[in-house]
């Protein structure tokens, strides 16, 4: 117990544990051995995501003050110190190798009173989850401590419970020193690092934590005022983005690394007018191609697309054969180099522009900057309109395009006659269901997404299996028009989506399950790929007010739900439809059963990709109708 698995030929990453694990169990042991002047060298905790481990401490110092006095002199110490070394695994920071403490003192109040010691900061700006004063011990590390400390002290005999109470305060020795190796301070937390941590365990090399801090960075510019930030990719980015606006404060520069989709995310959901986007070719060339997330591991550049802007761009032929066969974004670069590049990367942040304008649906004005390697400004792509002027762009954009055409007519006429044949099969379904099934209960919001169900498969049967809760449909149809993102958990259910449906509120889809780092992560862990494809879009933010559709992996819907209980994500909507003989009846039953999100399920063993595709189309077209 206590330790994290490893693949028998220790090649797999090791896990760790964050500093609010380690405070929790410093917390219990010091109770423990105030409490019963026990000595011990080891102390078992529940972790947040209710895994027991054990935990060997670094020290367990009592100390006896004529000043502490307990009201039972039975009592033989007035204080306690513990310490747990914190172990990062294979993810190591700067709060690998430290101690955090946690001294317990009799207190004259009842109840476990929790303070922030020497090495933990203090909330100095607002924007956090804490109020301005407090000690810098995040909501779910705070709980947890207290949970911890108070199972302890419930465990004791009913005579020390009757002592008024005990004070816990939380230290990190080298804290202060250590917590300079980050941006804390330009966060608002002086004096030490956080203690932080939504799990108890860190994951090895996780995204997570590195997406939450950037959230965390546009929050708190959001809620001191600012409406402008500009995203960096690293430090020199960083470094040039200061250079070029030394108008802005420090607040304002968020180092969002592979992260920009989610600092996008963050800009458009704290309310940020304008986010300016500083990098140099090789994460602005992912970008290009809609990808959000750059990590090398994650993405790679798609260099056929890059040769098709240099083409459009009216660059020679040999030159855009050869960036199609370049194997880096900085061999592109240095192609380009004596073939006046100016318009080719000019072309290449107004592309990426497009693309992250479409990714906040217009919410957020885009700027894009390319700098050289040595910080230098190449091109920029300027601001992006606003949403009014950028609809009366799309309307001119599309009176543009050519309307006549006997093949363009030929198209035009099948799309017609396709919908006449859609909507006759509907209507055959309405009177179906009333003449020979009696009937159904579905309201008018309800009853287009079951009959499209029936319509997709020919099986009457799903009026029967589908339930939806309350406001289902509405909350999909609102997340849907407000632009949110659908993650499914299989490929086919994005590829069936109507394209042309989805730009109309520039719904993104995505799906990981096919990504070499998921792959990777499921075999190293032993997990599914649906589950870790679900990890990684939570870590990328995206889970947060979208469409989650799940059509074929009931690990993936379990997994879901274990995020949504344990408060990681808040989906508008789950689609809950997978199928199969393997717990696809069970994970639909779990879903019927919480009462956190919106659901809409068709139960039993009946489901699959077409059922969720189909789902989706029926939001989509209601929101146009709505």
């Amino acid at each position: 117990m206590g330790k994290l698995k490893r693949s028998k030929h220790q090649t797999e990453l090791r896990g760790g544990y964050t500093t609010g694990a380690c405070a929790a169990a410093a917390a219990r042991a010091a109770v423990r051995a105030l409490v019963t002047g026990e000595r011990f060298t080891a102390i078992e905790i529940q972790l947040p995501n209710r895994e027991w481990v054990t935990f060997p401490l670094a020290r367990l110092e009592p100390a006896f003050s004529e000043e502490n006095q307990p009201v039972n002199e039975q009592f033989e110490y007035t204080e306690v110190t513990a310490g747990i070394i914190k172990d990062a695994g294979d993810d190591p920071d700067c709060t690998h190798g430290l101690e955090i403490q946690c001294t317990a003192r009799w207190h004259h109040e009842a109840g476990i009173h929790l303070k922030g010691g020497k090495g933990v900061a203090t909330v100095t700006l607002p924007g956090l989850e804490l109020p301005v004063g407090e000690p810098a011990i995040n909501p779910v590390p705070r709980a947890h401590i207290l949970e911890m400390a108070q199972l302890e002290h419930s465990q004791m005999p009913t005579a020390i419970r009757q002592q008024p109470g005990i004070e816990l305060t939380i230290s990190v020795p080298g804290g202060e020193e250590a917590a300079k190796q980050t941006i804390s301070e330009r966060l608002g937390l002086v004096g030490g690092i956080s203690i932080i941590g939504t799990r108890g365990t860190v994951k090895p090399f996780s995204t997570s934590a590195y997406a939450a801090s950037v959230r965390q960075s546009v929050h708190i510019a959001a809620a001191n005022g600012l409406h402008h930030v500009i995203l960096t990719t690293g430090g020199r980015s960083e470094k040039a983005a200061m250079a070029h606006f030394p108008q802005a404060g420090a607040m304002a520069f968020i180092q969002a690394g592979d992260f920009i989709g989610v600092g996008l995310r963050a800009c458009k959901r704290y309310g940020i007018g304008k986010v300016s986007l500083v990098m140099m070719i090789g994460k602005l060339a992912k970008l290009t191609s809609g990808r959000m997330m750059t990590h090398v591991s994650g993405h790679a550049i798609d260099f056929q697309h890059l040769s098709q802007l240099a083409a459009a761009t009216h660059y020679p032929d040999a030159l855009c054969q050869q960036i199609a066969h370049a194997h880096t974004g900085r061999h592109v670069f240095d192609l380009m180099r004596d073939h006046q590049p100016a318009p080719f990367f000019t072309r290449l942040c107004e592309t990426a522009r497009q693309h992250a304008h479409q990714y906040v649906a217009g919410a957020v004005q885009v700027q894009v900057i390319l700098i050289d390697f040595d910080g230098t400004p190449l091109a920029d792509a300027g601001t992006a309109p606003d949403v009014d002027e950028q609809q009366t762009i799309d309307e001119q954009q599309a009176s543009k395009q050519p309307s006549g055409g006997s093949l363009m007519d030929a198209m035009q006429q099948m799309t017609r006659q396709g919908r006449a044949i859609e909507n006759d099969s509907f209507a055959i379904i309405d009177h179906e269901i009333q003449q020979f099934h009696g009937g159904h209960g579905f309201d008018e919001t309800q009853w287009p997404v079951v009959r499209r169900a029936i319509h997709t498969t020919g099986d009457f049967e799903f009026a029967r299996l589908f339930h939806f809760s309350d406001g289902a449909v509405q909350a999909g149809i609102h997340a849907l028009q407000a632009g949110a993102p659908i993650i499914s958990d299989v490929t086919m259910i994005i590829s069936g989506l109507s394209a042309q449906r989805l730009a109309v509120n520039h719904n993104p889809a995505y799906c990981f399950i096919g990504d070499d780092d998921v792959i990777a992560a499921a075999k190293a862990s032993g997990e599914t790929r649906a589950v870790r494809a679900m990890q990684k879009a939570r870590d990328l933010d995206l889970l947060d007010g979208a469409i989650v559709a799940i059509g074929n992996a009931p690990t993936a819907l379990y997994e879901v739900l274990r995020m949504v209980e344990a408060g990681e994500i808040k989906p508008a909507l789950i689609i809950g439809i997978p199928v199969g003989f393997v717990k696809a009846e069970s994970s639909k039953q779990a879903l019927l059963e919480q009462h956190n999100v919106p659901y809409i399920v068709s139960t039993g063993r009946k489901g699959g990709s077409p059922i969720v595709v189909s789902t989706i189309h029926a939001l989509l077209y209601q929101t146009v109708s709505e």
